[in-house]
């Protein structure tokens, strides 16, 4: 179609006129009649120019609407996102409406980005903090719970708020999902520990559910609120678990100490009936953990156990008396000690009874004790008498001169044997007696009686022993002394050789000599 314009309209309409004028003459149309008709079109002409104009006035209209909008949209994202409004926006310009609102848009597409990303930042951010505030159960802040204030104010600062409130409430999160996954583990591990999943209450049951296992194989929560199989990590959450966690540690505490004492009681009594170590293997195999079924097992065993003691109570008495002799021995008791014990004096069987054979036990017990903390003194005693033979020993080999008698390697041992015993004399038995008084002493002040051994007290013995030995030393000196005078005597001419009498050799010559010098 060839290109038209406003000034063909003229040509137009009078090529037209001139075409239906012919026209009109040919049919033979009156003056009327061709007026009529070209009234008829001239008013159709008139009706479709004012609606084309009206139609392009209603473009020119929205053109406009469209460019006021665009203002305004970049007028408040301006301020929105606290940037200078373009000065150019509200300038008055010979340019087309078209051009003003192309420029307009492509400002307004900028801030638009600008606006949808701190927009997007904001959702982001709100998300985390909606969601992390709703699983702790805590109230959301008024500044980050109005939506509608949000998309008013775009500046960074007010983007980085949100942004900073996320993380906060986030690291709250974490820390507190840390703490919950804890308590929730320790809870986990405690009700398997204590065997109690057939009796499991509806708190335990979301305890048993709220743990899986991620990619990485590490723990996390199932979910971050409570629902029916979870805890959630929230403050009723941490609060209940925290208690749960308490009362199952204080009853594992308490099951620990009641098959301690069933235990212990069991072990006193296999030993006490003498019972066959296969019967033991097979009881122990056949409990484990701290459940229920445990207890019960123990606490039938301990009751089997007492009856079988009943049955057996007069062996048992017996065999308690002739313990109760030995360690009599053992401990150096004396005959008061002895004749204080009274179960020695039932003798009937018929009188026999568990009282009875608590009793014996007792005395056991006391003695056992006793024997204890007798022991080191004991020993070091026992050492101590070994060092004083030896001793007496020693002295013995000195006076056998034949000993020195012997040849080679004989000779030797024999003298690398003396000299061990000697270091020991010199070193152990005064070590022995310094520790021993010390010890001894400390025994009578807070026993309030002397220590014994084999009938004797110990620290009379040693005294003895001491003195024994100095008198033996002494005596053994005075005949060495008196041996000597003897000898001394007889070289000395009482009833032996007569000494021959020479004169000494002066060294500095005669006396005339040295004064003549």
């Amino acid at each position: 179609m060839p290109q038209q314009s406003l000034s063909s309209v003229p040509t137009l309409c009078s090529s037209t006129a001139a075409a239906l004028d012919a026209i009109w003459d040919e049919v033979g149309y009156s003056s009327a009649e061709k007026n009529a008709q070209i009234g008829a079109l001239v008013d159709t002409i008139k009706n479709f120019c004012d609606m084309k104009v009206a139609e392009e006035k209603a473009v020119k209209n929205q053109f406009q609407v469209s460019i006021d909008q665009t203002r305004i949209e970049i007028a408040d994202t301006s301020r929105a996102l606290s940037k200078e409004i373009p000065s150019s926006t509200f300038e008055e310009t010979s340019s087309t409406l078209t051009e003003v609102l192309s420029s307009l848009t492509e400002v307004a597409e900028t801030l638009r980005n600008a606006a949808s990303s701190a927009r997007n930042r904001i959702a982001v951010a709100r998300e985390t903090i909606l969601t992390s505030h709703a699983a702790l159960g805590t109230e959301v802040p008024d500044q980050f719970s109005n939506q509608a204030a949000d998309a008013e104010d775009l500046r960074e600062k007010a983007v980085k708020d949100f942004e900073e409130a996320a993380e906060d409430i986030a690291l709250s999160v974490s820390t507190r999902m840390e703490t919950i996954i804890g308590l929730v583990e320790d809870s986990q591990n405690l009700i398997k520990e204590l065997c109690i999943e057939a009796d499991i209450s509806e708190f335990d049951r979301k305890i048993v559910g709220s743990l899986q296992s991620n990619k990485a194989g590490a723990k996390e929560m199932v979910s971050m609120v409570e629902t029916e199989t979870c805890v959630g990590i929230g403050g009723n959450a941490l609060e209940e678990l925290t208690t749960r966690v308490g009362e199952l540690n204080t009853e594992k505490k308490r099951r620990k100490i009641k098959l301690g004492e069933l235990g212990a009681e069991i072990a006193c009594l296999w030993e006490k009936l003498k019972i066959g170590e296969d019967v033991q293997r097979e009881f122990t195999e056949s409990v484990k953990g701290l459940g229920m079924d445990t207890l019960m097992k123990g606490e039938v065993e301990v009751a089997r156990l007492h009856a079988l003691k009943s049955e057996m109570r007069g062996k048992l008495i017996a065999e308690a008396r002739e313990t109760i002799v030995q360690l009599w021995e053992d401990t150096n008791a004396s005959q008061s000690v002895r004749d204080a014990f009274e179960g020695l004096k039932t003798m009937d069987e018929d009188d026999f009874n568990d009282e009875l054979l608590q009793k014996h036990d007792d005395e056991i017990a006391v003695l056992q004790a006793r024997l204890d903390q007798m022991r080191p003194m004991l020993r070091m005693i026992e050492k101590r008498e070994e060092v004083i033979a030896e001793r007496t020993k020693y002295e013995e080999l000195q006076k056998d001169p034949d000993r020195l008698k012997q040849r080679g390697g004989a000779l030797t041992k024999q003298l690398m044997m003396e000299e061990k015993m000697s270091k020991r004399i010199k070193k152990d038995l005064p070590r022995y007696n310094d520790a021993l008084v010390k010890k001894l002493n400390e025994w009578e002040r807070e026993c309030g009686e002397a220590f014994m051994f084999r009938g004797e007290r110990y620290a009379d013995v040693m005294t003895t022993q001491e003195s024994e030995w100095r008198a033996y030393k002494d005596n053994e000196a005075a005949k060495k002394l008196q041996k000597k005078q003897q000898e001394k005597a007889r070289y000395s001419g009482v009833g032996g050789k007569p000494k021959m009498m020479t004169k000494k050799k002066n060294p500095l010559g005669s006396s005339r000599q040295n004064s003549i010098s």
